[in-house]
């Protein structure tokens, strides 16, 4: 690329800053109370409890059943017969993420961002809902081998962002009603799923067999009219016009159409003359000198973490599927590479794992036992460390943005290397 175009490039980029300045000086902002201390994908936490309070009637925001009345006309479920003036909504009853009830009818809403579903969800929850009401809902009427509930009495609401279908060995028929099928071994899937703990504890007798009238919502086509719809009602309540508002921007996170108060270099570009391929080359060469330090910090810098960490080639070796390469720490920067990173050795029983995700640098720890990798017991909690999955590996780590943290790269992120240290630490004392 020509110096003169590097130059109208970052003259067009100061202009840019500029603008972005003074819009911040006019109080322009994009800061939102949610995502500062929960991520907009916090699917508990923020938006089954953001949901289930303003679904609730006797929830703070003192509108009764407004906001209930209109998720019902969203979901179609407007004329279904539930009584408002006895409904109550829970938020993680028993495990399930919404159950809204007056008593005589049930809906059941799981809540699924990017989490994978577990084996039988949907069929464990069914399950709680029809033996905690076992002398008021029927289970007499029988299709195929499956129980089959009244729809008018129970529902099932699967809600995802983008209408993410359920777990394979869920079936709907042409009805609309849901059931379990696992194949050959559906009664023993059944079976195992029956004794799980939280599962065994809420349903006594094992899983049984239920058909249920289901339908998929999604934040996108229903979630947000919802909200803006409740906006409009409560405009003039400024404090709860204002929550409303807060959450409707994290829904169009999770729908990926957020668009923020201050503008941003796509919309600058969009409506100014700063010419696409000269970016795209900047980004090109920013993206191969991002991936060369990526590649130097896991060759040569990462080393220095902690002196009683070596590497061991035998480990390296055996999960050579899994290690960084020069050419995969320059595609990650593209988005075109994930999941590797590298694996030393802290002792003849555990590993230091730091490896590269989708978005973020993680480390942490694993055992090995003649270098196949174990997981450290999911019930270990002495290392305080987040339990994930990673590929086929389970295994407990923390993690931090890459983007925002690149002075990794050049070891002068002191956090990064004390958080590694002090898990080797504390490693250390357990053993």
């Amino acid at each position: 690329m020509e110096e003169s175009d590097y130059k109208d490039f970052f003259d067009n980029f100061k202009k840019f800053q500029d603008i972005q300045k003074k819009q911040k000086q006019r109080g322009l902002n994009d800061f939102n109370i949610l995502t500062t201390v929960l991520k907009y994908s916090d699917e508990v936490r923020l938006h089954s409890r953001m949901i289930g309070n303003l679904l609730n009637p006797n929830a703070k925001h003192y509108q009764d059943t407004l906001f209930l009345e209109e998720f019902l006309k969203i979901i179609g479920l407007d004329t279904w017969g539930l009584n408002l003036s006895s409904t109550t909504v829970s938020i993680e009853y028993k495990d399930i993420d919404l159950y809204i009830t007056d008593g005589d009818k049930h809906i059941i809403i799981e809540n699924k961002i990017w989490a994978e579903d577990q084996p039988c969800q949907i069929m464990k929850y069914i399950n709680i809902i029809v033996e905690k009401n076992k002398d008021s809902i029927d289970t007499t009427q029988e299709e195929n081998g499956h129980i089959k509930l009244d729809k008018n009495v129970l529902q099932v609401i699967y809600l995802t962002p983008r209408a993410k279908e359920v777990p394979s060995e869920h079936k709907k028929d042409n009805k609309g009603y849901i059931y379990f099928d696992g194949g050959e071994n559906s009664d023993v899937k059944l079976l195992k799923c029956s004794k799980k703990t939280n599962t065994n504890i809420y349903v006594t007798g094992g899983l049984k067999k239920y058909k249920a009238k289901y339908q998929k919502i999604t934040y996108r086509k229903h979630i947000l009219p919802w909200l803006e719809k409740s906006q409009k009602e409560v405009r003039n309540i400024t404090n709860l016009n204002e929550a409303i508002q807060q959450y409707i921007d994290v829904v169009k996170r999770v729908n990926g159409n957020y668009k923020g108060n201050v503008m941003n270099l796509k919309e600058y570009i969009e409506n100014n003359s700063m010419k696409l391929q000269i970016l795209g080359s900047v980004k090109k060469e920013i993206d191969e000198l991002l991936g060369d330090l990526l590649y130097e910090f896991f060759s040569e810098k990462i080393k220095d973490i902690d002196k009683v960490v070596n590497v061991n080639d035998k480990v390296n070796r055996h999960h050579e599927n899994l290690l960084f390469r020069k050419q995969e720490c320059k595609k990650w920067f593209s988005g075109k590479s994930r999941d590797f990173g590298s694996f030393y050795e802290i002792n003849n029983k555990y590993l230091l794992c730091i490896f590269v995700g989708i978005a973020n640098i993680h480390y942490g720890i694993v055992k090995h036992n003649q270098y196949k990798i174990i997981p450290v017991s999911e019930s270990d909690k002495s290392y305080g460390l987040k339990f994930r999955g990673w590929k086929k590996l389970k295994w407990f780590s923390e993690s931090v943005s890459l983007y925002e943290n690149l002075d990794i790269l050049i070891n002068e992120d002191d956090k990064f290397k004390n958080g590694i240290k002090e898990l080797i630490e504390k490693l250390k004392r357990t053993i």
